[in-house]
């Protein structure tokens, strides 16, 4: 009976999922077939099928993960996942369809977050590409009566004081939160805004699958060699998964994150964060609605494209790297979902940063590191490159080892004359990072961000040079710096790093211009040879 699919076998019992759903609690047997069920689960909703071409072999570790995260659920989860497939209805005879993939991935908030990373990935079979795009808001599975039941409670007499009205609908729905949208007075004047709230049961089930994932990451670590992955840390690396992921799930961060977002870029007219209004608390997220366009939709003119290119890079890279303070803060999941365009008052546009539950900070002594990397990238010089990723990376490491690895992957890492400086300095650490180095968890979530915001940049004006961009900011930073320079000339002593936000001291300045010209004046001799 086992030998058929899962559905085969399903549907002998009964074509009436309540009744199914009853007999496989009861079956005595069902732990003993769980293996079978589970492979048979991931085999219909096609899984393996939409890992990208460039990737298929890492289809085994995809395979792998999933296996090990439906052996390790409830046993009621897992019905209720064979449950929803055997609800789901297809208009094809090949059970492996996006619909089933997209229902297994709504039940469980892991395999839904990789969902939408997959989903932003060009290289994905497009049929399936089509589906998991829908995973950013197309998928509503939160009643609106519970929403708005769980609104009212938590805010109280708040409803009544501020003539609180919810809308009848759910507006956006993601991984493990859901959006919708509310009217509210606000001194005697109707405005706008929108709850958050998070899904009911995602933190069961996400305490569930964390708790699983810390033993996903010992099984993969024995059996790294099935991978091909003989260095790489997987017990680091889903250990910052696991960290990232409960920052999710916390309202409070967010809206802590929305007041530190707001005041970050208050000086910038081209971008905006949604103002958090007075009556959130840790069960509810209570913002502005934003009343814009999704950016890849938006009808811009092509100024008006480069104008919110340059805002993304400003608002990723450039006020990551040279922040005025200790700490810098920059959004962790810039896709095209999360950034909206919206007129100003002044009719000029503004970028839009939404969803603010997953940031990253980089301290000044890291930003310093990661700006000397990639002037290390510029100049061709692997040792200058090597000397601050030293300084990145944790110390779990053998240094002949570590050397040995960077100067291996500086000479063969991807020199794509397309890419930026800041994408072939991060593809490095990439590269370093799949050799078994270690790094912060808020340095690979910085390169997560660069690149998501590089396609939808690309998207947006293919012909935008970030580079061209980065160095005309740098120069007005520098300009803006020449007082603290001239100061600075008189008394050396304070010719320090941390005095300037473009974290590069007078001296900085003239080793690098000397450098620069050497290597000119070099080539010229060469080439008139």
């Amino acid at each position: 009976m086992m030998n058929g699919t899962l559905l085969e076998f399903i549907n002998i019992l009964s074509d009436d999922v309540s009744i199914v759903t009853n007999r496989l609690r009861t079956w005595e047997a069902f732990e003993d077939y769980r293996h079978l069920i589970v492979d048979k689960l991931i085999t219909i909703t096609g899984l393996c099928q939409c890992i990208p071409k460039p990737y298929h072999k890492y289809t085994k570790l995809v395979y792998d993960g999933a296996y090990f995260l439906l052996m390790g659920i409830s046993k009621d989860r897992l019905i209720d996942l064979i449950a929803h497939q055997l609800s789901i209805e297809t208009n094809t005879t090949d059970v492996s369809t996006p619909e089933r993939l997209i229902g297994l991935a709504t039940k469980i908030p892991v395999l839904y977050k990789l969902g939408q990373i997959i989903a932003r990935n060009p290289d994905v079979e497009q049929s399936f590409r089509h589906w998991l795009i829908k995973l950013e808001n197309g998928i509503i599975t939160t009643n609106i009566l519970y929403f708005k039941r769980f609104v009212e409670s938590a805010l109280k007499d708040n409803i009544d004081k501020y003539a609180i009205c919810i809308d009848n609908h759910i507006l956006s729905e993601a991984s493990v939160a859901v959006v919708a949208s509310f009217k509210w007075q606000d001194a005697a004047k109707e405005s706008n805004g929108v709850f958050k709230i998070i899904k009911p049961d995602i933190c069961a089930y996400l305490n569930e699958e964390l708790a699983l994932l810390d033993g996903l990451a010992l099984y993969y670590s024995k059996n790294r060699e099935t991978y091909g992955l003989l260095n790489f840390n997987f017990i680091d690396t889903l250990k910052d998964v696991s960290t990232l992921l409960k920052n999710e799930v916390s309202l409070i961060k967010e809206q802590n994150n929305l007041y530190e977002a707001a005041y970050f870029y208050k000086k910038d007219d081209g971008l905006k964060v949604p103002a958090l209004f007075s009556f959130s608390n840790e069960n509810v997220t209570a913002m502005e609605k934003i009343e814009g366009t999704k950016i890849t939709e938006a009808q811009l003119t092509r100024q008006e494209r480069i104008d919110c290119c340059k805002a993304i890079t400003r608002a990723i890279i450039c006020y990551t790297l040279f922040c005025e303070t200790t700490m810098c803060l920059f959004h962790g999941d810039p896709h095209a979902g999360n950034i909206f365009v919206v007129q100003g008052d002044d009719k000029a546009v503004k970028v839009v940063f939404l969803d603010w539950a997953l940031t990253g900070k980089l301290s000044r002594q890291e930003r310093h590191a990661i700006l000397w990397t990639a002037i290390g990238v510029f100049l061709d010089n692997k040792n200058i490159a090597f000397n601050a990723l030293l300084r990145l990376a944790k110390n779990n490491f053998v240094f002949k080892d570590f050397e040995h690895t960077f100067m291996q992957a500086f000479d063969n890492y991807d020199c794509n004359a397309r890419r930026s400086l800041i994408e072939k300095t991060l593809n490095l650490v990439d590269t370093v990072v799949k050799s078994g180095i270690t790094f912060p968890d808020n340095l690979l979530l910085f390169r997560k961000s660069v690149f998501t915001v590089k396609g939808v940049i690309h998207h947006l004006e293919p012909q935008f040079n970030m580079d061209e961009y980065f160095l005309e900011y740098m120069k007005e930073l520098l300009i803006s710096e020449l007082p603290t320079r001239v100061k600075s000339s008189f008394m050396p002593f304070i010719d320090n790093y941390a005095n300037y936000t473009s974290l590069l001291t007078n001296y900085d300045l003239f080793y690098l211009g000397n450098f620069i010209a050497f290597n000119n004046i070099y080539n010229f001799l060469h080439a008139e040879q």
